[in-house]
């Protein structure tokens, strides 16, 4: 038995990839983030003292990690506008 064919015209595929999961926009994730007692946590330089490398937004610190002069945790810290 032969195959037949069906439909004769070539597919096409879409020239422009689609990306399912979008990365955020690098710079939305490197916000300063400000506590209470003043101490400003920013990505671009770390916290060195906790071994939180350069880079590392605000969003992807350690649950447990606190404010290195007063020890206030994540919740109390404010974005900085």
């Amino acid at each position: 038995m032969r195959c037949k064919k069906v439909n004769p015209e070539p597919r096409t595929l879409n020239p422009e990839p689609r990306t399912l999961n979008p990365e955020p926009n690098m710079e939305d994730r490197m916000d300063k983030w400000e506590c209470p007692c003043g101490y400003i946590y920013d990505p671009e330089e770390g916290d060195a003292e906790n071994n939180i490398p350069v880079g590392t937004p605000f969003e992807e610190l350690p649950d447990d990690w606190v404010c290195p002069l007063c020890g206030a945790e994540k919740e109390y810290f404010e974005k900085v506008e």
